[in-house]
């Protein structure tokens, strides 16, 4: 439980309770997102004293609410954790993260989340996991899709050539969904040596933008300028770098 500015702590809580439509989930694993961190440290202001945080989370059906016939009763299963109304016209068109009444697990303060020992989260975002799969994995799956979402919404081809600003845990989802789309030319750029190191092993060519000419640097690694960048940063230097590269 969130108690203030870097001061978190364990707490007995009462068991929650499914709800009508919901599945109570006993968790095995959450992972600990740069978003809660910089709630812990208060950075962000997106995190508040008395709630528990934490969304990317992976665990085993523990109960049904009403009305809810699946998945099974122990069940390996991870949670989008944008939880959106379902019925207004952003959700009938497949676009929850547009939904204007939306609470994002983890986040809403009123909403006891993910690290805890159980979590109770509405049907319609549990994702059941293979059974075959390293349990523990399934805590990846959200920031994993991540990555996965900005390299489509990019229209990414195998023809593109592909500059990754950022190499962190997003940035290294973005390699590993430009692999698995074909790309062949991927480039990432981070000021950190040991986060390039990871990307290399990952089959990303790698650049420091500290050293100078980023834009230079990656159209030589590509052999012409990128067609396609994805920003895992964010920051008004960052987006620079995008249009410049």
């Amino acid at each position: 439980m969130l108690r203030g500015n870097y001061d978190i702590a364990v707490e007995e809580r009462p068991d929650p309770r499914p709800g009508p439509g919901e599945v109570l989930i006993e968790v095995i694993a959450t992972g600990i997102c740069g978003s809660d961190f910089h709630g812990y440290s208060g950075e962000n202001g997106r995190r508040h004293p008395g709630q528990v945080m934490g969304h990317e989370t992976v665990g085993r059906v523990a109960a049904l609410g009403a009305g809810v016939a699946s998945p099974v009763l122990g069940r390996l299963v991870t949670v989008n954790p944008v939880m959106a109304c379902g019925e207004c016209e952003a959700c009938r068109a497949g676009r929850e993260q547009h939904c204007a009444r939306k609470v994002v697990l983890g986040v809403a303060p009123e909403i006891s989340a993910a690290f805890a020992d159980l979590v109770a989260v509405p049907a319609a975002n549990v994702v059941e996991l293979p059974e075959e799969m390293p349990a523990e994995l399934g805590a990846l799956v959200e920031p994993l899709a991540v990555g996965w979402h900005a390299v489509r919404r990019g229209d990414a081809t195998p023809a593109d050539r592909l500059l990754v600003i950022g190499g962190g845990p997003i940035g290294q989802a973005c390699v590993l969904a430009a692999r698995r789309l074909g790309l062949g030319s991927v480039v990432v750029s981070d000021v950190s040596a040991s986060r390039r190191d990871l990307c290399a092993r990952l089959g990303a060519d790698v650049v420091d933008p500290s050293a100078g000419d980023l834009a230079g640097a990656v159209s030589d690694r590509l052999g012409g300028p990128a067609t396609l960048v994805v920003d895992a940063v964010g920051v008004s230097a960052t987006v620079a770098d995008a249009l410049a590269a």
